[in-house]
């Protein structure tokens, strides 16, 4: 991807994504995944990768089209998910051009990827203060049955 190969960038992403089906991600990869695939025109790949980069930190996005978000309350499953994630990555934030940057903030404000967040800060926000493993896993598995009603509905 920096090395500015864009098509060899997607085969790469699309042999990780065979060879590793249940990588959990990271939100800069993600990120990336989704510029080559906008680069290349894979429209609907790059929204799809573009909706993981957001899932994996709400942070991330904003950041990259001026606005910076305060933290919000609700768990964090993984040190990539929260705002100070961002902090570490930071030389990476700068690849995506100004037209990506407007087409980034255009999807994060668009109704699916507004519905699908606002799901995901409500779930996941209902979880900080839960203990009880077994609501939690309640609330997952709804959280997984909304976004997949979500998804499908793009």
């Amino acid at each position: 991807m920096l090395s500015g190969d864009f098509e060899k960038a997607i085969e790469f992403f699309d042999w990780f994504s065979s060879e590793f089906p249940d990588d959990i991600g990271e939100p800069v990869f993600d990120l990336y995944w989704a510029i080559a695939a906008y680069r290349v025109g894979r429209q609907e790949k790059a929204r799809v990768r573009l909706q993981h980069a957001m899932l994996q930190n709400l942070y991330m996005l904003p950041r990259l089209f001026g606005e910076d978000w305060k933290d919000l309350d609700i768990w964090h499953s993984s040190n990539r998910q929260y705002r100070r994630y961002l902090d570490d990555i930071e030389e990476f934030l700068h690849e995506p051009t100004t037209a990506e940057r407007e087409w980034i903030k255009q999807q994060f404000y668009s109704d699916s990827f507004r519905r699908l967040r606002d799901a995901y800060i409500d779930h996941y926000g209902r979880l900080l203060n839960e203990h009880d493993l077994r609501r939690r896993k309640v609330i997952l598995q709804s959280w997984d049955r909304v976004a997949a009603s979500i998804l499908d509905n793009n």
